[in-house]
């Protein structure tokens, strides 16, 4: 089976995001966990309400640093799971409020699901302008290879990962969120 370059994924969200106009109302920038939408500024107590109707839950995630007390990380969980590490994403809180929320998508089996995870996560996006940055880190053993599409307080992120060895090891993950700007 052939493999795909993670460069036909990058290219098609650029491609994507060019593309895209809002029209209409625009609604305030969301996640969504099953049908719970999470957004930026909502305290602790409504998310856990909203995640609740949705049979979801949110783990603190003890021991972290994060570098400010300020700042607390969550995953979210289905309430079916007894595995802590089946997480649908991350919520992290500011001062109990909401200042970022992830949703990570299934790991994709091939080229055709990671393109079609990529349509859907860009078609929920209210894009007027977007700013891609790239990261690649390498060690004897590993390659990251890292690209986020920021687009005011919502971004993609594509990041695929080598592990070389006896066996080689390709993962290529697409996560979907909302952020506070970075403060300049």
């Amino acid at each position: 089976m052939r493999r795909h370059s993670p460069l036909l994924a990058v290219v098609l969200v650029s491609t994507g995001f060019m593309g895209c106009s809002p029209s209409g109302p625009q609604e305030q920038p969301s996640v969504t966990f099953g049908a719970s939408k999470i957004y930026l500024g909502m305290t602790r107590e409504e998310v856990q309400r909203r995640l609740a109707e949705s049979a979801r839950h949110i783990v603190v995630q003890s021991g972290l640093p994060t570098g400010d007390q300020h700042l607390s990380l969550t995953t979210v969980a289905r309430n079916a799971t007894s595995d802590p590490n089946d997480s649908e994403g991350v919520v992290a809180f500011r001062d109990d409020r909401v200042n970022s929320a992830e949703l990570s998508m299934p790991v994709p089996q091939n080229a055709d699901v990671l393109a079609e995870e990529i349509a859907n996560a860009v078609e929920g996006m209210q894009v007027k302008t977007c700013v891609a940055e790239n990261s690649r880190n390498a060690s004897t053993s590993t390659t990251l290879l890292w690209t986020r599409f920021r687009c005011g307080s919502q971004y993609l992120s594509i990041m695929t990962s080598r592990h070389s060895g006896i066996i080689q090891h390709v993962t290529t993950t697409v996560s979907a969120g909302i952020a506070q700007p970075p403060v300049k």
